[in-house]
């Protein structure tokens, strides 16, 4: 931690900015005990640096005192307004509170942080942010690029925009990651489409190379602003529910597959246990696999293993669910196959990662498993998901305890 250099600040605030980095420093390394005693400590000597509010809501989330944690985040947005972190983290706790008419506009400000993630090559949009999509715009009329940014399962809700958007006279176009055009595909046949190749999924685009072809150029998370969205709801603006279907002929086939390898099952199960480890919010919400291990008492079940991704736990998870197939054993497989893979299942139980977001836009029986610190998705201490009436929530009673999400669970199964 380096002490603040600004030559305007008073020793108090000065002081106070080296305790409350360093109380961020210890969250990030999980001592939220000796976080929260420094936060407290920086707050007490000088009140007035946004970044001291803004440190003090994160550990209040983290302790799931919610409302404590807003006032913090609306004190570092009102102390700071043209800091874009800070408006962006008061946006997410806004959506998670369900308040989306407030926080859409806000959220728009993480087209300015240096971490965005987007599809956009590094840089190619500084010449052309006059042409990316502002609150109010009017895009009836307008050649529309729509690019795909943040993770996988975002650009999944967000998607059940894209013909609803184009139904209103808008000449679209999306640029997606090329994990995500097998999906687009099914989720809206027709739109035009360029992507990076297939196994190419690193690349990026060069925006400001399009900039004769497209008037406006949308990031997909911006879409539920451009439709008008001011609260949370299934079809809020969007696609009737569901708006993914995958293919009838690759759901019998892995239907078939299943019936092959758990003979006598009458209700076959899809675990996903782990979300994308690129993101920071990935060790809250990855489930130990001994954790379902009380699964396996429910009679007449059979587990299919759905998760992708690097094999560490796979022995462990099937340890814990005797009997499971693994159905990734031979490779993660395209979406629209994975798609296809979790439709063939009666139910889907999954932690909140890119197969929830596919579940509730099949509008599949899914239950979710969720850290005490939810995403925005899902809202605060209810059992169902506003965006994904096919979701049903199982949430951890307090940080860590994955034991109460599945007692919920299994007293849904029982």
């Amino acid at each position: 931690m380096t002490a603040p250099t600004d030559p305007t600040l008073t020793p108090d605030a000065r002081a106070a900015l080296v305790l409350s980095g360093a109380a961020g420093d210890l969250l990030a390394l999980g001592r939220l005990d000796l976080a929260r005693d420094l936060a407290v400590q920086a707050l007490r000597i000088d009140a007035t640096p946004a970044n001291c509010h803004s440190v003090m809501a994160g550990i209040q989330e983290e302790d799931c005192a919610w409302d404590a944690a807003m006032e913090h985040w609306r004190d570092a947005a009102h102390r700071a307004p043209d800091n874009a972190s800070h408006r962006f983290n008061l946006a997410l706790a806004l959506m998670l509170r369900g308040e989306w008419r407030e926080a859409l506009p806000l959220q728009e400000a993480r087209l300015e942080m240096a971490d965005w993630m987007s599809l956009a090559a590094k840089g190619s949009l500084d010449g052309i942010r006059f042409r990316l999509f502002r609150p109010g715009d009017a895009l009836a009329g307008k050649s529309v690029l729509a690019f795909s940014e943040q993770g996988l399962g975002d650009n999944v809700w967000a998607m059940r925009w894209l013909l609803p958007l184009a139904a209103r006279g808008v000449k679209l176009e999306l640029a997606s990651r090329a994990a995500l055009a097998p999906l687009v595909r099914l989720i809206a046949p027709g739109l035009p489409l360029m992507s990076p190749p297939d196994g190419k999924d690193e690349v990026k685009m060069n925006m400001a190379a399009l900039a004769g072809r497209f008037e406006t150029f949308l990031p997909m998370m911006s879409l539920p602003l451009a439709m008008g969205v001011e609260a949370p709801g299934a079809e809020a603006g969007g696609a009737s529910m569901p708006y993914l279907r995958p293919d009838p002929s690759a759901i019998a086939r892995w239907r078939a597959r299943y019936a092959a390898a758990l003979p006598g099952a009458q209700r076959v199960v899809g675990v996903v246990w782990r979300a994308n480890p690129e993101s920071g919010s990935a060790p809250r919400r990855n489930l130990p696999p001994p954790a379902l291990a009380p699964l396996a008492g429910v009679p007449g079940l059979g587990f299919v293993n759905l998760q992708g991704g690097a094999p560490e736990g796979r022995d462990a998870m099937a340890a814990a669910l005797p009997g499971m197939l693994d159905a990734m054993a031979d490779g993660e497989k395209p979406l629209d196959d994975f798609a296809a893979a979790i439709a063939a299942t009666d139910l889907l139980v999954t932690v909140d990662t890119l197969a929830a977001h596919m579940g509730g836009a099949m509008g599949h029986d899914t239950a979710v498993l969720l850290a005490a610190q939810p995403g925005f998705y899902y809202g605060l201490g209810r059992a169902d998901c506003p965006w994904y009436p096919s979701l049903s929530l199982h949430r951890q009673a307090v940080p860590g305890d994955w034991a109460s999400a599945v007692a919920s669970l299994l007293a849904r199964l029982r």
